[in-house]
């Protein structure tokens, strides 16, 4: 058999992100069914609002049904919705579709769920209390895959080693090449800590990590969101040098994704170097 990797949706695009890696002839691992953020304005607004998954599938928002339905099990790499999806399928196939691993199983399925319920976003999530039972942290997969945490806007996320019948597949999911609390972690003695309990180890490196567990890989599916842009992203030093001059000069009040864990503590620290006052 030769080694099979099909990206399902997200081709071109920002979000999105659907791709099956064929085990062998006759099964496959979905890795990641995102929601499409540019579809979805291109229909949808604060009076209208999706009346249930199937309908987002029709309009291409989300992957189809087919593919998720028809996959041995479904790996997600972390929870922002382009790459998280919908998993209200647990609720119509029941035990007899695929298992979904996802990180933060826990956080997902007590929180996320109960914080959607009165959204739109109600519908991507399963609502019977057997679909629970599929769902899996990713630590459960270890037969299908390795995980590998890696540097992201959403903590934990991870990129995805697969050993197939036929070569080695990697799948990095979104993420960064440098750490916002590593470049940090000489200056303040806490953000070292914070890592070590992030990452497992003081001295962590995903990069490093990824070649002790694929050694060669056969195939390399990478997250592209700033391949081609004309705007450099910022480095972790430059974006320490804004806050603080930023906070330096005003009081400031922070917003940021409940999951992004680096950003927070390197603006907390940023602010205790500062001796400001932070609350939350």
């Amino acid at each position: 058999m030769t080694l099979r990797v099909e990206v399902i949706a997200g081709r071109g695009a920002i979000g999105g992100n659907c791709v099956a890696v064929f085990l062998n002839d006759d099964e496959y691992l979905l890795l990641d069914h995102g929601l499409r953020f540019d579809k979805y304005r291109k229909y949808y607004g604060l009076h209208i609002q999706p009346l249930g998954a199937d309908e987002l599938r029709e309009l291409g928002i989300l992957p189809p049904f087919e593919a998720v339905a028809s996959s041995k099990a479904v790996l997600i790499s972390h929870l922002h919705l382009d790459h998280l999806g919908s998993l209200d399928y647990l609720d119509v196939l029941e035990d007899e579709g695929p298992q979904a691993y996802l990180p933060l199983r826990d956080y997902y399925s007590e929180v996320l769920a109960e914080r959607w319920r009165y959204s739109w976003k109600s519908v991507l999530v399963p609502h019977l209390s057997t679909s629970k039972r599929r769902i899996k942290s990713v630590e459960e997969g270890a037969r299908f895959f390795t995980p590998v945490k890696v540097y992201h806007s959403a903590c934990p996320s991870y990129s995805y080693v697969i050993e197939t019948s036929s070569g080695i597949v990697v799948y990095t999911g979104d993420f960064r090449l440098k750490s916002l609390i590593a470049c940090m972690r000489g200056e303040e003695t806490l953000l070292g800590e914070a890592y070590a309990q992030l990452y497992g180890d003081p001295e962590y490196g995903p990069l490093e990590r990824l070649r002790e567990v694929a050694e060669k890989p056969d195939i390399l599916v990478a997250e592209g969101t700033n391949f081609g842009r004309l705007i450099t992203p910022l480095e972790p030093g430059d974006f320490a040098k804004i806050i603080e001059r930023i906070l330096s000069r005003t009081v400031a009040i922070v917003s940021l994704h409940t999951l992004d864990l680096e950003s927070l503590l390197a603006i907390a620290a940023i602010a205790r170097r500062l001796g400001l006052t932070t609350s939350a």
